[in-house]
């Protein structure tokens, strides 16, 4: 069962988006909901403000949509009112200067069939209801499928020890680290613009070589043979009726005609990516039917867990990281698959 919550949640994001910005009749306070837009200067190193304000920056005053340091300062404040904030953490302070040069009215579509009707194919307000349950009852399955795929592949590694070629498990190890790198250097890079610093001084050092990646490295070309040895040992091939389906579904998530969907498929990396998956995919449907799961009771409080229900919740733990792991990793595949590929012609 779907938490009403959780469909109240989405609604209201979807009714955000709806949300149009009006110039108030007359001048007013402002309050949470508002729009505004903030001229703001940094402080120099003698304590003066800087002369050149940095662009404009604009917040709906709601939690999610503006500073939490501008949250609580924001209401009560008028067009043109001057006003210092702090941003950063208590170890790293930045003083701005901001004054407020624009204030709008927002105004938020009321929930109804008319706004579902807005936000996609839906007569009523209860069709929309009815879709976010399902999309997120689908949500649900997908994890739970993929956690099951992980212990299912894991539990095949075991039986069926093999070495990977070391010069396809480097080139995906430093694919990886490269990524990883990549991400270290993009919030070192978010740090100085928030700081006003470099930031680089602490964490400048790329990591050793971290033995968790190249664990996970290693699944990723494991997998990879193992999956392919199975899909040739039983002739599971990817059809043209696969990738149909999977433009459809494409489509059906984006909104753009399939037409266009093929097209870009055609002149890209997305088709091996895809065929890869769908492969994976019907690997692992095949395998399935020829596992025992067993189903483990779900631990209720105040109870003491058996020690064979304590094992299996520490291994479902266990492989949920891995799966997590292996998610973040998955649209790295693409380089070691080719690699692969070359190898196994």
């Amino acid at each position: 069962d779907v938490d009403e919550s959780i469909i109240d949640n989405e609604i209201e994001r979807m009714q955000a988006t709806l949300a149009t910005f009006k110039e108030l009749e007359k001048p007013r306070k402002i309050k949470d909901g508002d729009s505004v837009k903030l001229e703001m200067r940094k402080q120099n190193e003698d304590k003066t403000w800087s002369e050149t304000p940095m662009p404009d920056q604009e917040f709906v005053v709601k939690e999610g949509l503006c500073p939490k340091e501008l949250l609580p300062v924001l209401p009560g404040k008028n067009l043109n009112d001057e006003f210092e904030v702090e941003f950063g953490t208590s170890e790293n302070k930045m003083p701005f200067l901001c004054k407020v040069v624009d204030h709008k009215d927002r105004i938020l579509p009321a929930i109804d069939d008319e706004m579902a009707k807005d936000v996609g194919d839906f007569e009523t307000l209860a069709d929309l209801r009815a879709d976010i349950s399902k999309k997120y009852v689908e949500y649900i399955e997908k994890g739970q499928k993929g956690n099951l795929q992980t212990q299912l592949f894991e539990a095949l590694y075991e039986k069926n020890p093999r070495e990977v070629p070391p010069s396809i498990l480097a080139k995906q190890f430093e694919s990886m680290q490269a990524q990883h790198d990549e991400a270290v250097d993009r919030v070192n890079k978010q740090l100085e613009k928030k700081n006003g610093k470099d930031s680089s001084d602490d964490n400048d050092k790329k990591p050793a070589k971290n033995e968790e990646l190249e664990k996970s490295a290693r699944n990723i070309v494991y997998s990879y043979f193992l999956i392919r040895g199975v899909a040739k040992k039983e002739n599971i091939k990817v059809t043209e009726e696969d990738m149909e389906k999977h433009y459809q579904d494409v489509s059906a998530a984006t909104g753009l005609p399939v037409a266009r969907i093929k097209a870009e498929y055609a002149n890209s990396d997305y088709r091996y990516e895809a065929e890869s998956q769908i492969l994976d995919d019907k690997v692992f449907d095949f395998l399935l039917k020829k596992v025992k799961i067993k189903e483990i009771e779900p631990k209720k409080k105040g109870t003491e867990e058996s020690t064979e229900k304590k094992s299996a919740t520490t291994k479902k733990s266990a492989t949920t990281k891995k799966s997590t792991t292996k998610k973040s990793t998955a649209t790295k595949k693409s380089a070691a698959k080719k690699s692969t590929e070359k190898t196994e012609e």
